[in-house]
């Protein structure tokens, strides 16, 4: 939904001209480690974690998860509100589908 809305090219009376939202390249899905792929499978099962939560139900340690969560967070996987953290809902959609095609999910 937020990619359609972001897409709006123009408004004109009752008429609102959009253009398709791109897929992001799978690429960046392609090198995502084995235990950062459990962690987003997690997040999108659970919606949003906090990371004291994260720690009891990650197949990692403390310092591990820590480590997967940041460079997940860095490359725009995932979202830090607070304390909670999410899925960035931008990818969420292609990530489902990907996992989904998996069968991961």
């Amino acid at each position: 939904m937020h990619a359609w809305i972001s897409h709006i090219d123009a408004i004109s009376g009752k008429t609102i001209t959009v253009r398709a939202p791109d897929s992001p390249h799978s690429e960046a899905l392609d090198l995502l480690r084995p235990h950062q792929v459990a962690l987003m499978l997690q997040l999108i099962i659970h919606r949003q974690l906090t990371e004291e939560r994260f720690a009891r139900i990650a197949p990692l340690d403390g310092a591990d998860l820590r480590h997967e969560i940041d460079a997940l967070w860095r490359t725009g996987f995932i979202e830090r509100h607070h304390e909670v953290l999410s899925v960035n809902p931008f990818l969420e959609p292609h990530l489902i589908q990907r996992f989904a095609e998996a069968q991961q999910i």
